[in-house]
């Protein structure tokens, strides 16, 4: 395309550029030129001069030299403030010694109102009795908030039958049309002005007649408050180009029971759809849904996008290209959209799980891009979803990983095929499996928390990735032995808050990988407990439970009394004994504890916790509710502490059972009581011999 220049009034008035010639002189931190020929001693003498603008520029920029009057600030740390102003082009001042910087601020009357259209700042030192020239220059506030305005005026040529002329305002920021402009209407101004946001703007000037068309485009700079002029005269050199036609065929593949009810064929010059050529419609009514049109010969190559609707709220839209125009058109271009895909599961042999997929609330093995697909899972006792699973992988190798939606997984239908994988893994904890029931009351673990199952949701709780949901918990260790125990041992060297936040996170890691929706039972401040470190400085009592929720959770004093004796054993016996805890043989059945066999030591004399179920249970099924480790309780009622329960490997048997008596501890931040079966003891304590178990309202 060859573009015109001499059809175009543009001269740069934002970069106006100003030369501050600084002269230094003055006894007070300014004054006015004065007619003595030097400046006070001690002080200096500027004189500012402001020079035209730039009228070679290569795009629409305002125009005109036209500020009305210039504002001139000097400061300088320590003095007061000097404004003056010019309505001319120099100025004259005397300024005391010193560091000064110097803000020029050019204004603009338009319909009577005076606007501030440009500013600029230079810093500069006055000597005594020197002048010093300083140059500084304004630019116009293209990121003010304020309009300007663009103003047209095209002379069609006469002595032809146009059938089209319009001239276009696009926004360079996203592409859309802000004005377009009939020419041709009787009802049209031209001359015209209209208002736009300060930016940037592609401007299109198209002429039509039979055979032909003309087409003209100049990059606009709007600037606050200024005026930008777009001038083609009589005189201006219009580059008429021939017609070639453009057209082919348009293939849409979608799902079954879709359809599309309507298409728009539209061409671009450029990729970024700035440019719009024409735009026509598919004839859907034929085979091929065929389309045709014609543009100017000027284009060598074009860009093609494809909008269609489906008869309901949806748009598709498709960008391909470029196809070369340049050897008379291309009438067969073949144009194949594909709106959606089949969905196939594929699960790891042995799948040990299923996975559902669903549709609007409908069963589905396909759908249309843009639906949003609901996974749903079910997997067998033991298995968990395995890390990075499930994944969707679209038709060409693309994977996406779906969103987590507390219950489901989701992903949006892109318009391609696509598998979902998923790979199930067994793990070591399955709350159908490894909690029993107590009279269908609630549910409680048969064993200490190990530092397995602690570890493996610690890790992914306290990941950065979380961001928000990110966990602060202490990270415990495996059994009693700090440099490092069996992983089946059970967790120690956690407090109370730890627990607490943790079976939040359990919670929220049972349900990613097991698919489920329970519900976190900790919260403070309505929001679910997530930092155990901010929890202890609240304190136990700012601690909230909700009632309802589903989730794990501490077991109340109650619930792991009634645990521990359930159907068997008295409140002289350990858990699961069949004698009271003076019987060595039956204690030593069903619990690890100071006077146990020699296994529970670590061989060299020193007593250690032990791998978890390893001893026989109770009645109810549950391991180590005497010996091992103590055990947390969810317990607020009592000015001592939290209350853990059960005895530990580290004491006598007869602190195993039920009514027994412990009058001191190893710590001072431990505080014991002679009341029945258990120990108070600091929330915020983490000793080496306390651990916990779960438990979930039934």
């Amino acid at each position: 395309m060859k573009r015109k220049n001499n059809g175009l009034i543009y001269t740069l008035l934002a970069a106006v550029t100003l030369t501050a010639l600084v002269s230094l002189g003055c006894s007070n931190s300014f004054t006015e030129r004065q007619s003595a020929a030097n400046p006070a001693a001690g002080n200096g003498r500027v004189t500012v001069l402001i020079n035209g603008g730039d009228a070679e520029a290569r795009t629409l920029l305002p125009h005109g030299n036209s500020f009305t009057r210039y504002g001139l600030v000097f400061t300088a740390e320590g003095k007061t403030p000097v404004e003056t102003g010019s309505t001319g082009a120099s100025k004259t001042v005397d300024l005391e010694v010193g560091e000064w910087t110097l803000t020029v601020t050019g204004y603009v009357e338009i319909a009577g109102t005076e606007y501030e259209a440009a500013t600029g700042s230079a810093g500069f030192e006055v000597t005594a009795e020197s002048r010093t020239a300083v140059n500084v220059s304004i630019s116009s506030r293209i990121s003010d908030a304020a309009p300007g305005y663009f103003t047209y005026e095209v002379a069609i040529p006469t002595g032809q039958n146009f059938s089209a002329a319009a001239l276009s305002l696009i926004s360079l920021a996203d592409g859309s049309v802000l004005y377009d402009i009939d020419l041709l209407d009787g009802d049209t101004e031209n001359p015209g002005t209209v208002e736009l946001d300060a930016g940037y703007y592609l401007m299109k000037l198209s002429l039509t007649n039979e055979y032909e068309s003309a087409v003209t485009m100049e990059a606009v700079h709007i600037h606050s408050y200024m005026e930008t002029k777009a001038v083609y005269g009589e005189t201006y050199d219009w580059q008429f180009e021939s017609f070639v036609p453009v057209g082919g065929t348009l293939t849409v593949n979608t799902i079954a029971g879709h359809s599309i009810t309507g298409a728009d064929i539209k061409l671009y010059s450029d990729s970024n759809r700035l440019d719009l050529i024409k735009t026509m419609p598919a004839d859907l009514t034929e085979t091929g849904n065929p389309w045709i049109t014609y543009i100017s010969a000027r284009y060598t190559e074009v860009y093609i996008g494809i909008e269609m609707e489906d008869g309901g709220s949806r748009t598709f839209t498709r960008m391909v290209g470029p196809f070369d125009v340049t050897d008379g058109g291309d009438e067969a271009v073949a144009l194949a959209v594909t709106l959606g895909g089949s969905i196939t599961v594929s699960l790891d042999s042995p799948a040990n799980g299923s996975m559902s997929v669903t549709v609007n609330g409908e069963a589905a093995a396909a759908a249309v891009e843009g639906d949003t697909v609901v996974l749903t899972g079910t997997l067998d006792t033991g298995y968990v979803l395995k890390t990075g699973s499930p994944k969707v992988t679209y038709a060409g190798g693309t994977d996406i990983y779906p969103d987590w939606n507390d219950g489901f997984y989701t992903f949006i239908m892109a318009g391609a095929d696509v598998t979902v994988h998923a790979v199930f893994e067994a793990f070591p904890f399955d709350a159908s499996r490894d909690m029993k029931t107590a009279g269908n009351v609630y549910w409680i673990a048969d064993s200490e928390v190990t530092w397995e199952l602690w570890n493996t949701v610690h890790t992914w709780a306290t990941d950065e990735a979380r961001g928000e949901k990110r966990y602060t918990l202490s990270a415990g260790q495996a059994g009693s032995n700090s440099s490092g125990g069996n992983i089946h041992e059970p967790v120690t060297m956690v407090n109370w808050y730890d627990c607490v936040a943790w079976c939040n996170a359990l919670t929220e890691w049972y349900n990613v990988h097991k698919i489920s929706n329970l519900a976190m039972v900790y919260t403070y401040g309505g929001e679910p407990v997530r930092d155990s470190v901010g929890a202890a400085v609240l304190g136990p009592w700012s601690i909230g439970q909700n009632g309802n929720a589903k989730g794990f959770r501490l077991p109340s004093d109650t619930e792991w009394l009634s645990a521990a004796l359930w159907q068997g054993g008295g409140y002289t016996y350990a858990s699961g004994a069949t004698a009271p805890y003076t019987d060595a043989a039956a204690t030593d059945a069903v619990a690890w504890y100071y006077d146990s066999d020699y296994n529970a030591y670590n061989g060299d004399g020193t007593r250690k916790t032990q791998i978890v179920k390893k001893k026989n249970p109770n009645v109810l099924g549950l391991y180590d509710m005497s010996g091992n480790v103590w055990e947390w309780s969810f317990h607020l009622f009592h000015s001592y502490g939290g209350r853990v329960h059960g005895g530990s490997y580290l004491h006598a048997a007869f602190y195993l059972a039920n009514e027994g008596v412990m009058t001191e501890g190893p710590s001072e931040t431990e505080i014991w009581t002679s009341i029945d079966g258990y120990s108070y003891t600091a929330q915020s304590s983490a000793m080496n011999y306390i651990g916990f178990r779960l438990a979930r309202s039934d």
